[in-house]
């Protein structure tokens, strides 16, 4: 092949296959709501060889099982989990960091262990947490397996503890166990010390971001602040689960207070600061459509802790960047304003897990290396209504610069993306936000795209209901326990 042709090849290969990787820019990889449910198709006989098996042989155990892929309406099993992580490597060779959004473990985590455990966790709770914690490893594993030379920096979702559902234990022992397993994937990113202490006590901790001298990576256990933490609704003891107290708001104030340390040292350090946490702050607009009339509403933080937080994004906004979480399964996004004016960007990313009835997907980011600033992002996705679900069948499913004309990702960029929307429902990227939602799998309804706009454009409820008066919608009706208003809404978790 000739020089000129071979260099041809090459710019087609930057354009199409990178998402059109420019001079000066370098892409990450960001991952999340993996739900990894290790009980899914495997029968009692099979759990206790699975039990019996050191983290390091659970792929191959997996492997053995020759599992169909995971359907829409299922959380992750391990032909999925290999599927996605293999995905992931070819997309995205050699990141210069991954983020992941939290809920490494599957839903109904307690239940389906007792269903197969010779011994439930009440009888044998040490049994538990020894299965539960190399289910940690072995996804950790996983990560190291395909990204050997790759700084991982996680946070954690509801899901990810001893306890039930949002109900994990300020210095608890899932966090210290959680602290030990994921230490060796943070490399050089965090001053060993400081994690230990901050991590085994709120789930929080702040890193160094590979590539990007002066940026500083804070990340903020959100599920202290979720309306949902420590409610009835999931209470341990309704399922044999014992050791966990109620812990009231006090986590979520040692956390918001942790965080504002946190800003305060990197403004003073002149640094600037992405965020990343698992529930964003705003409003849940996942199954409002599902309503008759009036749609449903519900806070994903208490009002107590959103009104401090957005408080402190009027003090740092200075230095604050970009945000990343997850949570709702969905590629989306929140916005803080202050004072009016678009502050901050929170950029959900959709799941691995199609428990939700949207396709599996990821999303590779791109990033200046001089300013910092994030330049676009391209989602890789599976479609699991087509007749082919290997892992060679992911594929890239939009380009946000094609698609949404961003070159640049941040608060005011996307406010205006949404503000076009709000032009023109019927606009090309009206459309694509409809249609990507939900990664492919099923679009939102033109008729309820008003919806999820003014959830997007407002955290606070008071201005999304004024938001939804001004689109001629019903006052819509709200809901304090974020967690129920899915099952409510759509029957599902």
């Amino acid at each position: 092949m000739g020089r000129g042709l071979l260099w041809t090849v090459l710019c087609v290969w930057l354009v199409v296959g990178l998402g059109r990787i420019e001079a000066g820019e370098r892409q990450f990889l960001v991952m999340g709501d993996v739900h990894f449910n290790p009980y899914n198709g495997v029968n009692a006989e099979q759990f206790r060889e699975l039990s019996g098996l050191p983290a390091e042989k659970w792929g191959e155990f997996f492997g053995g099982l020759k599992q169909p892929i995971a359907s829409l309406g299922a959380d992750t099993n391990g032909t999925l989990l290999d599927s996605a992580m293999t995905a992931a490597a070819k997309r995205v060779e050699k990141p210069a960091f991954i983020l992941f959004t939290g809920d490494f473990l599957g839903h109904d985590w307690v239940s389906n262990y007792n269903a197969l455990a010779p011994q439930s966790v009440a009888e044998n709770p040490e049994a538990y947490r020894d299965f539960t914690v190399k289910t940690l490893r072995f996804i950790g594993g996983e990560f190291q397996r395909r990204f050997p030379d790759a700084v991982v920096l996680p946070t954690l979702g509801n899901e990810d503890a001893f306890c039930q559902d949002y109900w994990i234990q300020p210095q608890g022992e899932f966090l210290k166990e959680f602290a030990a397993t994921w230490r060796p994937l943070l490399g050089t990113a965090v001053e060993t010390a400081a994690f230990d202490r901050s991590f085994s006590s709120l789930g929080c901790y702040a890193a160094n971001l590979p590539g990007l001298e002066d940026h500083r990576l804070i990340v903020l256990n959100s599920v202290f602040l979720s309306g949902s933490y420590c409610r009835i609704y999931h209470e341990p003891r309704r399922h044999n689960c014992c050791g966990c107290t109620n812990q009231g708001s006090e986590p979520g104030r040692a956390a918001l207070a942790w965080l504002e340390a946190a800003l305060e040292q990197a403004r003073v350090e002149k640094k600037k600061v992405w965020l990343l946490m698992h529930v964003p702050p705003g409003l849940d607009s996942h199954k409002e459509d599902k309503t008759e009339g009036a749609s449903l509403a519900a806070g994903l933080w208490k009002d107590e802790f959103l009104d401090g937080y957005l408080k402190l994004v009027a003090k740092y906004g200075a230095i604050l960047q970009i945000s990343f979480a997850g949570h709702t399964h969905m590629d989306d996004y929140r916005i803080d304003r202050v004072e009016g004016t678009a502050a901050l960007l929170h950029k959900i990313v959709p799941s691995v897990s199609p428990v939700f009835h949207n396709n599996p997907g990821f999303q590779v980011y791109r990033f200046n290396q001089e300013s910092g600033v994030v330049t676009g992002w391209r989602t890789c996705f599976l479609n699991l209504a087509a007749a082919d679900t290997t892992a060679s069948a992911w594929s890239e499913e939009y380009e946000s610069r094609q698609t949404y004309g961003l070159s640049t990702v941040d608060a005011a960029a996307v406010s205006g993306l949404f503000q076009r929307i709000l032009d023109d429902p019927a606009a090309p990227e009206a459309g694509a936000y409809r249609e990507f939602f939900r990664v492919s799998a099923k679009a939102i309804p033109e008729l309820h795209l008003p919806i999820y706009r003014c959830a997007v454009l407002n955290a606070v409820y008071t201005d999304y209901r004024v938001c939804l008066a001004c689109e001629e919608l019903p006052e819509p009706i709200e809901m304090r326990d974020p967690s129920r208003l899915r099952r409510q809404a759509g029957g599902e978790r």
